[in-house]
């Protein structure tokens, strides 16, 4: 091996080493595992079933009536939900309306600008643009993360989408806009959420270890096994 191979192959493994916290570990808002607080007690059917309705309508894609409904908390400043970002848009390709994704806004205390990221994909979404910013703010959160300015940046990207950004601005620090936001807290607070991404499949909480997509594929196909 020459001394140039030698050099990579180190970079390589310090990156890993960097990179594999972010892969596998959820951001959480108290430090604990990541994923759905579980207990062996908890019965998340009944759970489900009775937790506050979140945001009304909620933000969806696939299949209206799908037997097959995965509903995911996020955080735009999160940076294992930006990881899981492309995961999940390739799930919602591969099963097209077979499922139906939803998306809802759990921002963590921890995360100073993820309040306002959420409140920038409603404001979009009022103007029937969730989904395309959505995906601008998973795309280039180290960006707009990392940014002193980051509502101005939110504005670019409403102006990219071809939005009215007056109204985009106006909206973002509106009451309907904040109350999405919370109504969707207040559904993953009942449902024991503490920590981002975190994903129920038919009302059962999914382990963080099995949302890797080839594991998460394969819960989903049991799932459409048991509605057929």
């Amino acid at each position: 091996m020459s001394l140039v191979d030698l050099v990579m192959k180190r970079k390589m493994l310090f990156l890993t080493v960097l990179i594999f916290p972010i892969i596998f570990v959820g951001c959480s808002s108290n430090q604990t595992s990541p994923s759905v607080n579980k207990s062996a007690s908890t019965n998340y059917e009944e759970l489900y079933a009775k937790a506050p309705a979140g945001a009304v309508p909620p933000h969806f894609k696939g299949g209206q009536n799908a037997l097959v409904v995965i509903e995911e908390f996020a955080d735009f400043q999160c940076p294992t939900c930006a990881v899981m970002h492309p995961v999940v848009k390739e799930l919602q390709a591969t099963y097209g309306n077979q499922i139906k994704i939803i998306f809802r806004n759990f921002p963590l205390p921890m995360h100073s600008k993820a309040f306002d990221a959420a409140l920038a994909a409603e404001a979009a979404g009022f103007q029937g643009k969730f989904w395309e910013m959505q995906n601008l703010l998973f795309t280039n959160q180290q960006l707009w993360a990392t940014e002193p300015d980051h509502r101005k940046t939110f504005e670019s990207y409403a102006e990219r989408l071809g939005l009215d950004v007056e109204k985009f601005r106006s909206d973002m620090a509106s009451a309907q806009a904040k109350n999405r936001v919370q109504e969707d807290i207040k559904r993953g607070m009942a449902l024991k959420v503490n920590s981002t991404p975190s994903f129920f499949l038919n009302g059962k909480p999914v382990p963080y270890e099995q949302t890797e997509f080839t594991r998460f594929k394969a819960l989903i196909d049991a799932e459409l096994a048991k509605s057929k």
